[in-house]
């Protein structure tokens, strides 16, 4: 059987990291879509729980494709939106705001 030459390796790994890059950019257009909501009508406990789902999935993946800011932002935006009430709306969004600035400059 073949073995799987170096060019195939990182053939395979840039698609990886394609697919994590378009699956973090779904995930940031989403958290703006929540944080223009909030503009509107304030947090509300749905999507305050979406955002921490968000920034919790993002926390334990971007240090693993080299993202290691990105994933700190996103942990520190995860334990504010855990503790929502002791957080106000204005820190939640700018850091919402810094994350996906992070992430965009990191592209």
């Amino acid at each position: 059987m073949p073995t799987p030459s170096e060019d195939d390796f990182a053939a395979e790994l840039v698609e990886i990291r394609r697919s994590f890059m378009g699956s973090v950019e779904a995930r940031m257009v989403r958290l703006r879509e929540l944080l223009t909501a909030s503009d509107t009508a304030g947090w509300t406990l749905e999507a305050e729980e979406e955002a921490r789902g968000i920034a919790h999935k993002l926390a334990g993946s971007c240090g693993s494709f080299g993202f290691a800011a990105v994933g700190d932002a996103a942990l520190r935006l995860e334990e504010k939106l855990i503790d929502a009430k002791a957080a106000s709306q204005t820190f939640l969004s700018r850091d919402i705001i810094h994350l996906i600035a992070l992430f965009t400059q990191s592209e």
